[in-house]
């Protein structure tokens, strides 16, 4: 069994601004490096 609170490694493919100003709010849209390692159960 893996251990549920190691990071998948991703990367940072899109950076959008969502509200600019002094509080930013931005969107990260991210791709995983090993797809294949990356598992989930429906209903997450």
């Amino acid at each position: 069994m893996q251990n549920p609170y190691v990071p998948y490694r991703a990367e940072i493919v899109e950076i959008r601004d969502e509200v600019k100003g002094p509080r930013p709010i931005k969107t990260f849209k991210v791709r995983l490096v090993d797809r294949e390692r990356f598992d989930y159960k429906s209903g997450q």
